[in-house]
Formats: C-alpha cells, sequence, structure tokens
C-alpha cells in the first residue's frame, strides 16, 4: 500500500495545495472508507488511475490532511500487527 503527501505550490495565485494519495487496497477498504465519512464535510475525494488505483484526497486545511494521513497510518500498522 502507498500513501503519497504531495505539496505544490501553485503559480496563479501563490497559494500551496496539499493533497493525500492513497493507494485502493482491499485488506482495509472499508476502514478507509469511514475514515472518508467521517472527513467527509472538510475533504474531497477523487479517484485517479496510473498504474494502481489511487484515492486523492485534498482540503483547504492543511491540518486535516495531515490528520488524515496519520489515522490511515494507524489502520496500516493496526492490521499488519493483527496479523502478525
Amino acid at each position: 500500500m502507498k500513501i503519497k503527501l504531495i505539496v505544490k505550490n501553485r503559480l496563479f495565485n501563490g497559494k500551496e495545495k496539499l493533497s493525500l494519495w492513497i493507494e485502493k487496497y482491499g485488506e482495509i477498504k472499508e476502514e478507509i472508507e469511514q475514515i472518508f465519512t467521517f472527513f467527509e464535510d472538510s475533504i474531497n475525494v477523487k479517484e485517479k488511475r496510473r498504474l494502481s488505483k489511487y484515492y486523492v484526497i485534498s482540503s483547504e486545511n492543511p491540518a486535516i490532511i495531515l490528520s488524515l494521513s496519520s489515522a490511515i497510518q494507524e489502520i496500516v500498522a493496526e492490521k499488519y500487527f493483527m496479523e502478525n
């Protein structure tokens, strides 16, 4: 599973854009979708397809993106240690 945090600087208005790319991963798909419903008022979720399928999450508030990233990392660690 891949999680990418991307920060881009927009040229036309000088604002930074913070987005989180999360690879769709079958084992924790339900948990990720529950997190999306919890944050649904604050985030925009799109689906992109490259070599793998990704969720692309963006928000005006960078704290929301960082909180979402840490929540997903906790789920991944919990799932890994429960299996082993």
